[in-house]
């Protein structure tokens, strides 16, 4: 299944999927941050969507942070689904990956009443 996001990434976007940079330019990669319970980042690669519904109990749920934008295609070109500024989206940690979580094919995310980094 081929996906794309766009990542907030030093007040710029980038867009990316499981396998390359699609648009912008970032150091990082396709790696995307998911925020530690210290208010620190960990970087790990992008690995696609997981149905929220059909995960396994023993996998790690995480939150993604500065992901702003989902697409159905790996270039970002579709109707995409825009997520708004300062919310995390529910991720899982899975074969040293970040999946995000869908449920009715849209990511899962929610406010950060108190962002740490911003």
């Amino acid at each position: 299944m081929s996906v794309s996001i766009r990542h907030r990434y030093h007040y710029g976007n980038v867009i990316i999927n499981q396998e390359k940079v699609v648009q912008g330019k970032a150091i990082t990669g396709v790696t995307i941050p998911a925020l530690l319970r210290n208010g620190e980042y960990c970087y790990k690669p992008f690995g696609g969507v997981i149905d929220d519904d059909s995960v396994m109990r023993q996998v790690q749920r995480v939150k993604l942070v500065n992901l702003t934008g989902f697409w159905w295609d790996d270039i970002g070109m579709s109707e995409g689904y825009e997520i708004p500024m300062g919310h995390a989206v529910k991720g899982y940690l899975f074969n040293d990956r970040y999946y995000v979580a869908i449920k009715d094919d849209q990511p899962m995310h929610w406010l950060i009443l108190r962002h740490p980094r911003s």
